[in-house]
């Protein structure tokens, strides 16, 4: 139960921190990581939340990409598993950058007008310098039928996925 708690308060200041952050770039138009994307420029993140399960099976993770490298942390209700980096090559990142940019991800927030619990959710959030910035959230429970956002969203997950050689492999080896 603490472990609940805990990764609920993590979660609620990651949404805080969000929301400050973003006041002043807001925008409910598709959002676009453009512009000059030098190192320090962009911050991209993406997070998983997996379903309301005993911890033994329970893995969530974030991914934050920068110009220079990828960050990823595996955790099990807030408590850090797994915390590494890898680097990251300026054409890497704008191959990358490009293909974000291509899925026209717009603002949204997770949809779940069933009240139903204990399901898996995911954000993504950009935070490029120009006046574009975008938050999007999606959360699976009871097969409830997906968003067009929902579905890119689910495509950028891929792609940052994609910058973590064998993450689903690394995620496995922390239920050992």
């Amino acid at each position: 139960m603490k472990h609940i708690f805990s990764s609920l308060a993590v979660f609620t200041l990651l949404l805080i921190a969000a929301q400050v952050a973003g006041c002043h770039h807001s925008t409910n138009s598709a959002a676009s990581v453009k512009g000059n994307t030098t190192a320090g420029n962009d911050t991209l993140i993406y997070g998983f939340r997996d379903a309301t399960t005993p911890p033994q099976y329970h893995r969530s993770y974030d991914i934050i990409v920068t110009a220079q490298q990828v960050k990823f942390s595996i955790m099990v209700y807030g408590d850090v598993l797994v915390k590494d980096s890898l680097p990251l090559t300026k054409q890497a990142f704008e191959t990358f950058a490009s293909s974000i940019n291509a899925l026209q991800i717009s603002n949204s927030t997770a949809d779940n007008p069933d009240n139903c619990v204990g399901g898996s959710s995911q954000y993504i959030s950009f935070y490029p310098r120009t006046d574009k910035w975008v938050k999007a959230s999606t959360y699976n429970c009871g097969g409830k039928e997906e968003s067009s956002n929902d579905k890119k969203v689910n495509a950028a997950a891929a792609l940052f996925s994609s910058l973590v050689p064998d993450l689903g492999k690394r995620i496995e080896a922390t239920r050992k």
